[in-house]
C-alpha cells in the first residue's frame, strides 16, 4: 500500500445485505487517507458479491476480510488487526456517513491533535445528540442515568486499541462499554462536535438487554477501581431497582 491511511472505518456484517449496502454507498469515493474495512463470514456469498460490486464502482480504499462466526467482537478484532489506518473506528451495517465535510473536519482534528482517542458527534433517530463534554464521559463510565456514548462515535489510535487488548470477546454485548471505560483511564478524549455518523437504531443490544445489564456489572468490577467502582455499581443497582419499580407499576 503506497499511502498509509490515517483512518480505517471497520464494518462487521453477517447476512445483513440491505443495511450493509447503505453503509457501502455512504462511504463511496472517499479520499485515499481513509480506508473502509468490511468483515463478513466466508459463507455470506451475497454480501461478498455486494462488496465486490462496490469495490469496482467506488474509488474508496476498500478491504475485505472474513471472520469465523465467533461473535461480533471477535469479528471487530479481526477487522482491527487487518486495518492499515493509524486510527480506527467501528460502524455497524446500516450506519451512514452524514457528510464528507464532517468527515473532513474529523480527519483534520486527527491530523492536528493526534489524540489517543476522539469522540465525535452522531445523529440518532431514537434520541437527541450526545453531550460533547468530559463530564458526560465520566457519567457514562459511572453508569449514571441518561448518560450515553455510541461506540460508532469513538475513534481510537490503533496502537492504543491493540495495547488494551482490543475488544474483550468474552462479552457478548458490553465490550464496547469496556473499551470506552479503558480508554477513559488513558487520557481525556478530543471532542469533535460535528455530526459524522448517522447511527442505525440498535438491534443487537436491544435483543440482549438482560445480558447487557449483567455485563456492565463485570465491566465495573474489572475496569474501575476504588470509589469509581463503588459509584458505578451503586448506579447500576439503582437503575435496576428503578426499572423493576417501573415494571411493577405497569403490571399493576
Amino acid at each position: 500500500m503506497a499511502t498509509k491511511p490515517l483512518l480505517s472505518i471497520i464494518t462487521v456484517s453477517a447476512f445483513d445485505h440491505d443495511r450493509l449496502k447503505r453503509t457501502l454507498v455512504s462511504l463511496q469515493d472517499l479520499p485515499i487517507e481513509i480506508e473502509h474495512v468490511v468483515v463478513i463470514p466466508k459463507t455470506d456469498v451475497e454480501s461478498r458479491q455486494l462488496w465486490a460490486r462496490s469495490d469496482k464502482e467506488s474509488t474508496t480504499n476498500m478491504q475485505l476480510t472474513h471472520d469465523e462466526n465467533q461473535g461480533v467482537y471477535a469479528a471487530m478484532n479481526i477487522g482491527a488487526r487487518s486495518a492499515h489506518g493509524e486510527y480506527i473506528c467501528f460502524w455497524n451495517a446500516g450506519d451512514e456517513l452524514i457528510s464528507k465535510n464532517a468527515l473532513s473536519q474529523l480527519m483534520s482534528s486527527l491530523n492536528i491533535a493526534r489524540p489517543v482517542w476522539l469522540i465525535c458527534q452522531g445523529e440518532f433517530s431514537w434520541r437527541g445528540p450526545q453531550s460533547m463534554e468530559p463530564s458526560q464521559l465520566h457519567n457514562f463510565v459511572l453508569h449514571r442515568p441518561g448518560s450515553f456514548i455510541s461506540h460508532q462515535t469513538v475513534v481510537a489510535s490503533k496502537e492504543q486499541f491493540m495495547k488494551i487488548g482490543g475488544f474483550d470477546s468474552s462479552y457478548k454485548v458490553a465490550a464496547d462499554t469496556a473499551q470506552i471505560t479503558q480508554l477513559s483511564s488513558l487520557s481525556v478524549p478530543h471532542f469533535e462536535p460535528m455530526p459524522v455518523v448517522r447511527v442505525e437504531t440498535p438491534q443487537f443490544a436491544s435483543r440482549h438487554h438482560r445480558r447487557a445489564r449483567l455485563e456492565v456489572i463485570l465491566v465495573a468490577f474489572r475496569d474501575l477501581r476504588g470509589s469509581d467502582r463503588l459509584k458505578a455499581l451503586m448506579n447500576i443497582f439503582r437503575n435496576e431497582f428503578r426499572n423493576m419499580a417501573n415494571r411493577g407499576k405497569h403490571e399493576n
